[in-house]
This record gives C-alpha cells, structure tokens and sequence, in this order.
C-alpha cells in the first residue's frame, strides 16, 4: 500500500501538513454551523462592493438599524463600518423564543485604491446602507502624452 493512499498528504511531506490551516477550516465550519442553527445573526452584515475607474460603491444590508446606532470611518484604503442593535430587555418576561439579541458589529473592507475621504456620500434607506467612495485624485491614473520626434 502507497503511503500516499495511507496517510494522504502527510505522509508523503511531513513537513505539509499545517496546523493552522487546520484550525482554520474548522473555525470556518463552526460559524457556517452557527449561522445555520440562528438564522439571520451572523454578526457580520452582507455586503455588496463595486469598483470602477473613479470610485466605489458599497451596499450593506441593515435591518433593525437607523443612521443613528451606525459609524463609518475612512482612512487611507479603509473603510471601517461600525454598528450596535440593542434588544429590548424585560426582565420579568419568559421567553418562549429569542432570537433577537443585542449585535455589535465592526466590518472593514480594504479597496484598491486611497479613499478621498473629503468627497465620501452615505445614505441610510429602507434598512440598506449606501456608500459612494470616490478615489483619491493623488491615487488616479495619470495620462502621459508621448512626444514623437
């Protein structure tokens, strides 16, 4: 019997097989666990990221939020979403389900270029954040004309 088929990767490289990347995977599996069992409390809200020439667009999808429990912040390539839902809290009530829970939250999301933090337009409706991102006029292409002779 090979001692690939035995032992798989490991046992043909002992020096292959990483522990972290181990660990890695099963954290992965937990949360895709986790998020399954609670529906709609992944603590991260989902995102939507576009990219042109001059700017970027971002989409997040917050329910239950209003402009006033969120925070976004700009610095250099970086954007930094900030957010916290309180629950109500009812001491003498007995709960038959809760699924609704005090979430904090922070999401940074790294673009492909520097932030003109200056020029940066957010809109909070209907429970979906938009961010409009414009690049940086420094961080812009610059066209050279070329001399022929």
């Amino acid at each position: 019997m090979e001692v690939d088929a035995m032992f798989g990767s490991f046992g043909a490289d002992p020096f292959g097989w990483s522990p972290w990347e181990q660990l890695e995977r099963l954290q992965e599996e937990m949360d895709r666990l986790f998020a399954a069992r609670r529906p709609g409390e992944t603590g991260q809200p989902p995102v939507n990221v576009w990219i042109g020439e001059d700017d970027a667009l971002v989409t997040a999808e917050l329910p239950g939020y209003d402009g006033s429990n969120l925070d976004l912040a700009v610095h250099g390539s970086t954007l930094t979403l900030k957010g916290q839902r309180d629950s109500e809290e009812e001491d003498d009530v007995r709960y038959l389900l809760r699924e609704r829970r005090n979430v904090r939250f922070t999401r940074r999301l790294e673009l492909p270029f520097e932030i003109d933090a200056e020029h940066v337009e957010a809109r909070f409706r209907d429970g979906v954040l938009t961010v409009k991102l414009p690049r940086s006029e420094a961080d812009r292409p610059r066209h050279i004309a070329i001399e022929a002779s």
